[in-house]
């Protein structure tokens, strides 16, 4: 198989032991999933957040991660996490006012 025979070649290192642990850490982390998000399931963000105790997990509601990046909501959220460097009394309260999106078709 072409793949495997290009593999052959790439440069190869050690994986850590501990490579499929999940990440720990005390640092603020601020996760944003949105419920309906095929990619990066909001399972895996939920997964991740029980290991870090200064993060929060934003849920947003009928969207999936796609076109979050420009919406006021996450945007304010992200801009405050930034500003305080903390999640402490952060309003997510917002992502959980999504409509959900009406059905298009192709043009």
């Amino acid at each position: 198989d072409a793949t495997l025979a290009i593999c052959k070649g790439w440069p190869k290192g050690q994986i850590p032991a501990d490579f499929h642990e999940p990440v720990q850490s005390d640092l603020p982390v601020l996760l944003i999933a949105g419920e309906y998000d095929p990619a990066s399931p909001l399972e895996l963000a939920e997964k991740a957040a029980r290991h870090l105790p200064n993060g929060a997990l934003v849920r947003v509601v009928n969207r999936s991660h796609w076109g979050l990046r420009g919406n006021r909501c996450i945007r304010r959220l992200v801009s405050t996490f930034l500003d305080k460097a903390s999640v402490d009394d952060l309003d997510l309260s917002c992502a959980s006012q999504f409509k959900r999106p009406p059905f298009e078709l192709g043009k």
